[in-house]
């Protein structure tokens, strides 16, 4: 077995060492991000791999069965198994809690596997659903993000069906905040139009915004029939207990606010 030196963590804490270790002895993360993978680009990674061998370890920690647990690196895992590679270079890690590696498997694969929004928000989803984090605090807390974004991210999954799979499979937009102003909107059908109408036109983030804001604002005729409506059934309030004066006043006033409508 090939063993480079151990080296001390940048924490202070116990060694990690890498080694290369059989790929049949590593089971996958439960917390792995990565859901679905592009079958070309696995097999230019694996050519890659077959090439010019594996530059970057896949981290690791070791159970107490002997066997590994993978943190981060499945398309680097699934490119061996692609190749029929008997082993893998490993980043062998001490044993943590399961919140310090799900944590870590995300923010690896965030930086090095470019997730599409939904793939992240099913991740958060998942990490909550699961109390690996009790709350979206301390997951943001956790993965160095926002709790605005994260919460965002998370709101995704409340769009309709349509959005979501051409999100995930077509990897439409990486903006969260185009997806959150679309799911502001009152009903599928309105999110449904909006988002063909920002595929088709390829309209940046601020005409988003614009046009949902455009869609949800009150209708004026509907508002002020509603408000004279209101103040025509005012005028017909007993107004017997007050003054004569202050009746010709208030009936004078409404009179006025009706006008002007």
């Amino acid at each position: 077995m090939n063993k480079i030196n151990s080296k001390k963590n940048k924490s202070g804490g116990r060694e990690s060492k890498n080694d290369l270790i059989a790929v049949s002895a590593i089971d996958e993360s439960p917390f792995q991000p990565r859901l679905d993978m592009d079958q070309d680009k696995l097999q230019e990674l694996a050519n890659s791999i077959k090439e010019d061998g594996l530059i970057q370890p896949v981290p690791v920690v070791k159970e107490k069965n002997g066997r590994y647990t993978l943190i981060a690196g499945h398309r680097r895992l699934a490119a061996h198994k692609m190749l029929s590679l008997e082993k893998i270079k490993v980043t062998v890690l001490e044993k943590t809690d399961e919140k310090k590696i799900a944590a870590s498997a995300l923010i690896e694969n965030i930086q090095r596997e470019n997730l599409n929004l939904i793939e992240l928000a099913l991740q958060y989803q998942h990490l909550l659903n699961n109390s690996v984090f009790s709350s979206i605090s301390e997951l943001s807390k956790k993965i160095g993000k926002s709790r605005a974004d994260v919460g965002k991210v998370l709101k995704a999954l409340s769009l309709p069906d349509a959005i979501i799979e051409d999100v995930k499979n077509n990897k439409t937009t990486k903006d969260v905040k185009i997806l959150d102003a679309i799911g502001k909107l009152p009903n599928e059908e309105e999110m449904i139009t909006v988002y063909n109408w920002f595929k088709e036109t390829k309209a940046s983030r601020a005409e988003v915004v614009e046009n949902v804001k455009e869609r949800i604002k009150p209708n004026k005729d509907n508002y002020e029939s509603k408000i004279y409506n209101r103040l025509n059934t005012i005028k017909k309030i007993d107004l017997s207990g007050i003054s004569k004066k202050n009746q010709k006043e208030i009936e004078s006033l409404l009179d006025k606010i009706i006008t002007l409508l």
